[in-house]
């Protein structure tokens, strides 16, 4: 009975992580907001393309998307890949204000998503357009139940930084923490390495990183750098898609900026480069939970270094939690690409 009482009593003030499996625990649709940085790598567009295929299985219902970068291409290509997947009424929201621009002179965004923003059809045509991303957050999820809203990052922490630091206003009387204490079940983010190391979400905005995963009131599900490595996925989309899909797009445009720069056996007739898969298992999880794909360390908690580098320590015990490999990567690859390349809903 002592037991019993002390795993109610650490539960009840969050210190007990719980992973969760939505599909096996819900019948209902995790209802997910998306946090991305579309356009330095074309992973992310693969991740929307997977959270498309959940919602298409009603595994997900997408409340919104938000882009992470100053980019101004970032949000009229994701509204492109929503329209593509027939669904041209999630709102798209972008950061306004300082932050990262999504990209360097080795390294930029533009290398596919300012041509989609350009090619593909979409309402927002560029960034200046978008809804503010902070502001876009208050408002989806001040009118959600509480405790109903997955958010997944694939990008900076930048945008929850602010919706934490938001003020009451219009939408909501709660100040931004509380908000998200009320609204939000779980944050599934894409950033870190494990169990310690340096990965490029959380050094693009070190200050958010530490800020963030520090003050968050959720419980926080990390996929490190090392779960998405070695899942290769992309070529199937030049042989399984059609033309007018924007994904498929997207990975063929990195390819032949970056992948004839890095890979020496690059052919870029030979269709889409293996590309890892960092951004979808951070989805996958939002929507799944572990279900036989992962395990989950969750003693301890994840400490940010001023740097952005990140290391797990074993005390104090907080609501974090990061993904170890459990299915054979082949297997996961292909559970993965199964959803990239899934057809539009209505098609």
């Amino acid at each position: 009975m002592l037991r019993l009482h002390l795993i109610l009593t650490i539960a009840l003030t969050g210190l007990l992580f719980v992973p969760h499996n939505n599909t096996i625990a819900q019948n209902t649709p995790v209802k997910i907001i998306l946090d991305t940085d579309l356009g330095p790598d074309s992973d992310d567009a693969g991740a929307l393309a997977v959270l498309h295929a959940l919602a298409n299985k009603n595994e997900a219902e997408i409340l919104g998307v938000v882009c992470g970068t100053t980019n101004p291409w970032c949000a009229p290509c994701a509204d492109a890949v929503n329209t593509y997947y027939n669904r041209p009424e999630i709102p798209v929201g972008t950061l306004k204000g300082p932050g990262s621009a999504g990209g360097s002179e080795e390294w930029y965004g533009d290398s596919f998503n300012g041509y989609i923003a350009g090619h593909f059809p979409n309402r927002i045509r560029h960034g200046e357009y978008a809804e503010d991303a902070a502001h876009l957050y208050r408002r989806l999820l001040s009118t959600q139940q509480d405790s109903s809203v997955v958010i997944v990052v694939t990008g900076s922490l930048t945008n929850l930084k602010n919706l934490l630091k938001s003020h009451p206003d219009s939408l909501c009387s709660l100040p931004g923490l509380a908000l998200v204490k009320n609204k939000v079940k779980s944050l599934s983010v894409m950033g870190g390495r494990y169990p310690q190391g340096q990965e490029s979400n959380f050094c693009v905005d070190a200050e958010a990183t530490k800020f963030v995963v520090s003050e968050w009131p959720t419980p926080v599900m990390f996929s490190g750098y090392e779960i998405g490595e070695e899942i290769l996925t992309g070529p199937r989309l030049t042989l399984e898609t059609q033309e007018s899909n924007p994904v498929t797009a997207a990975y063929h445009l990195w390819d032949l900026q970056f992948a004839r720069r890095f890979e020496k056996d690059f052919d870029p007739e030979s269709g889409i480069w293996p590309h890892s898969s960092y951004d979808q298992t951070a989805v996958l999880y939002a929507v799944r939970g572990l279900k036989n794909y992962w395990k989950a360390e969750t003693t301890g908690y994840n400490f940010i270094h001023e740097d952005g580098s990140n290391e797990w320590r074993a005390e104090p015990d907080k609501n974090h939690a990061y993904l170890i490999e459990l299915l054979p990567r082949e297997e996961l690859a292909n559970i993965i690409e199964d959803l990239m390349v899934a057809l539009p809903k209505g098609k």
